[in-house]
């Protein structure tokens, strides 16, 4: 395989998707999409599946299982087997896209998977995405920040965060 693409589709509207990566969607061999469990579709590929469907030639598409668990060794299982079925079904493949919600650098799964995949490729390419935040505020009408404001990212409640916040100044 010679290149991999970490894309951002994006909030979840396919007309919110980048120029760059709507073209790199229309010409790659394999698609991989992640899913957070067995049952469900990849929210990702779901928002891609009509510019799928547009194409002559169809790709082959991957919807590994990456669930949501700090389990560190569970997620390590799935990794790997992630890693195997793209090699097993990407044999030939010239290009591959990893699509993944919002931005691949936001909390996305792309990173991960790119550290167990790296060496399979010989480049990569990461195609920014619109944030779910972004989004948001455009939907909202409200600036996300102004002049000499700052954002804070906070992912989750705890003794960690609560100091951010007890710092901050609203």
């Amino acid at each position: 395989m010679r290149k991999l693409y970490g894309i951002g589709v994006g909030p979840g509207d396919p007309e919110l998707l980048t120029l760059k990566a709507y073209r790199i969607l229309k010409e790659v061999d394999m698609i991989v999409a992640p899913r957070s469990r067995e049952n469900k579709r990849s929210l990702a590929l779901l928002t891609i599946e009509g510019i799928i469907k547009e194409r002559e030639n169809l790709p082959i598409v991957v919807e590994p299982v990456f669930p949501m668990t700090k389990d560190r060794e569970k997620l390590e299982l799935y990794w790997r087997k992630a890693r195997e079925e793209v090699l097993e079904k990407g044999k030939g493949c010239e290009t591959i896209a990893f699509v993944t919600m919002g931005d691949p650098s936001m909390y996305s799964t792309f990173y991960r998977f790119l550290a167990i995949f790296k060496d399979a490729v010989d480049g990569i390419d990461v195609i920014p995405g619109v944030t779910s935040f972004s989004a948001c505020s455009s939907i909202a009408q409200v600036p996300l920040v102004e002049g000499n404001e700052i954002v804070s990212i906070i992912p989750e409640a705890n003794d960690k965060s609560t100091k951010v916040i007890d710092k901050s100044d609203f």
